[in-house]
């Protein structure tokens, strides 16, 4: 029989075997070529990763390029909110997590505000002792601790440690005149040899000045010849001249000055310290909360949820 006649004779069609129905859920069932394609697809993706293994394994630990790190952001080239770095007028930078951009565990966090809030309180601890010893020596040259201690300007205000450590505020508009060092005695006849001798000093450092004006003026009209004659004279008379005293009346208006001017740096340096004990306070509290709501269960601190409503620690069943 030809073969044009085995095509006109009508035969049964050809049908290949399915999946069973049990097995209808794992899709069509493979045949032989379906086989081979994923047999040399398999064969062909080994072999790429044994000679990428390969290099992996001969590889220049110090070779570098930008290229292979990630890019991240879009695209500096022509095509305008395009996916890829790769473009005519791309300028190099790349936009790759370089592994310094990962966040801390919450763990890590709170051991950090631990940290954190033992040195508050070290520096509070520090600002308290200060205080008190501020307040003893401020009682002990008769001034008063009220008044002391108040924030100047808001409570909100921005520069919370603006003036801690400022000596030279003024506090009633007119400050008398400040001296640069002043020394301490244990005993009253002690302070009182010491005012002695800074008046005396103070005699002596004036009668200087006018001494030494007048000798210059003297030199100035004198002949060239006579100048040296003339300055021997002027010095030798300073030197022999003693300082007037002072009165009783003087030496204890000077001494009421000098109380006032230390009397009044005290009082600055203990309302700056007040106010460093109150901010630290504070500080110390935000971060005791922020600890208290990264904890893993509730803690009593009083805290409040995002929607504003309040915690509630162990509260009683209903």
């Amino acid at each position: 029989m030809s073969s044009s006649m085995r095509n006109a004779v009508q035969r049964r069609q050809h049908r290949e075997r399915g999946q069973p129905l049990e097995r209808a859920k794992y899709g069509l069932l493979e045949k032989h070529k379906d086989y081979s394609l994923r047999a040399a697809d398999h064969k062909k993706k080994q072999a790429t990763l044994k000679n990428l293994r390969a290099k992996a394994a001969d590889k220049n630990e110090d070779e570098f390029y930008f290229g292979m790190m990630s890019r991240g952001g879009r695209a500096r080239g022509p095509v305008r909110g395009a996916t890829s770095s790769k473009g005519r007028k791309w300028d190099g930078i790349v936009d790759g997590d370089r592994g310094s951009l990962k966040g801390m565990d919450v763990e890590v966090s709170r051991l950090l505000k631990t940290q954190d809030l033992g040195y508050l309180r070290t520096m509070r601890n520090v600002a308290s002792k200060d205080v008190r010893v501020l307040e003893e020596r401020v009682i002990a040259l008769g001034g008063s601790l009220e008044g002391l201690g108040v924030k100047r300007g808001g409570e909100d205000s921005d520069d919370e440690f603006a003036g801690l450590d400022d000596d030279d505020d003024d506090l009633d508009g007119e400050r008398p005149r400040k001296k640069k060092k002043f020394v301490f005695s244990e005993d009253v006849e002690g302070r009182e040899d010491m005012l002695r001798g800074d008046m005396a000093m103070q005699v002596d450092d004036d009668d200087d000045d006018d001494d030494d004006s007048a000798a210059g003026d003297v030199m100035s009209d004198e002949h060239d010849g006579d100048k040296t004659t003339t300055m021997a004279n002027t010095t030798s008379q300073t030197k022999s001249k003693k300082p007037a005293p002072r009165t009783k009346e003087e030496e204890d208006a000077l001494r009421t000055e000098q109380k006032v001017v230390l009397l009044g740096k005290l009082e600055r340096r203990l309302e700056a310290a007040r106010r460093k004990v109150t901010v630290l306070t504070r500080a110390e509290g935000k971060l005791e909360l922020q600890r208290a709501q990264m904890a893993k269960t509730a803690t009593a601190m009083g805290g409040v949820t995002k929607s504003g409503k309040k915690i509630k620690v162990r509260e009683r069943k209903r």
